[in-house]
């Protein structure tokens, strides 16, 4: 080995700059996560995403089960209330991330059922407190790549099971909206593996050009594309219970007029 030379021999070393110091961590901590409820005969979970928070940066769809009585419940009760938003989180006391539940690590929570979008999880009452909810499966898991520009029309996931289909928008980056309802019959042309598996369907109608800040799903059919290729195909929308133009972002697209 090379002696040093007399001019760097007596030299402090400098310390090096830490590289990591101010890079945003990608670990997922243990959280509370929101869900929209979809379905009545088979349940669905459309999770909550934030953009701006790495626990919450994802869009994924659940498959899932709730004991007996907590589905007797909420479905006696939905059917009171179709028009209203249905939320289910997991309590504060089982925390879990979205990768878990990706992996298999998480298969079933503790959860609290909210007609309506609490202001507060842990300190509103609930209208069932404490179910276990079963995963039964994974129908759509994507951690957002801002890399990925905006689709060329609107674009939602469909997917359902028996005589049950729903629309989740397809969110991108920021700004964009979530917005969750049901089709008012299953598609014909779309087999009901693929419906379980669920697709993205487009509406070359509508250009994608957030932020939308209302509804922009304005008729009862519209003519939709499959994945992106070139035949049209029909679709008849039912209730739409949950639009948010906010939530998602960090800084609200649509700030309401002050008064």
């Amino acid at each position: 080995m090379p002696a040093k030379s007399k001019s760097t021999k007596n030299k402090k070393s400098s310390p090096k700059p830490d590289a990591e110091k101010d890079v945003p961590s990608i670990i997922n901590t243990p959280d509370q996560h929101g869900f929209v409820m979809a379905g009545m005969q088979t349940l669905f979970l459309c999770h909550l995403p934030m953009f701006s928070m790495e626990n919450h940066c994802y869009q994924v769809i659940l498959q899932a089960s709730l004991p007996d009585y907590a589905m007797q419940k909420y479905v006696s009760d939905r059917k009171s209330h179709p028009n209203e938003v249905y939320i289910l989180g997991d309590v504060e006391t089982d925390l879990m991330t979205l990768p878990q539940i990706k992996t298999g690590e998480v298969t079933s929570f503790i959860g609290d059922l909210f007609r309506g979008m609490p202001e507060d999880h842990n300190k509103d009452t609930p209208l069932i407190h404490n179910i276990r909810v079963k995963i039964e499966r994974v129908v759509y898991f994507r951690h957002f790549d801002f890399n990925v520009d905006y689709p060329h029309s609107l674009t939602y996931v469909l997917f359902g099971a028996g005589t049950e289909a729903h629309l989740h928008h397809v969110l991108t980056k920021e700004p964009d909206f979530n917005h969750v309802l049901d089709l008012a019959e299953i598609p014909s042309w779309l087999p009901p593996q693929q419906l379980a598996a669920g697709v993205h369907i487009n509406f070359p109608s509508l250009p994608n050009h957030p932020p939308y800040c209302s509804n922009p799903l304005t008729k009862s059919s519209y003519q939709v594309q499959y994945q992106g290729q070139a035949p049209l195909y029909p679709i008849k929308l039912g209730t739409s219970y949950w639009f948010d133009p906010s939530g998602a972002n960090a800084t609200d697209p649509c700030p309401k007029p002050k008064s």
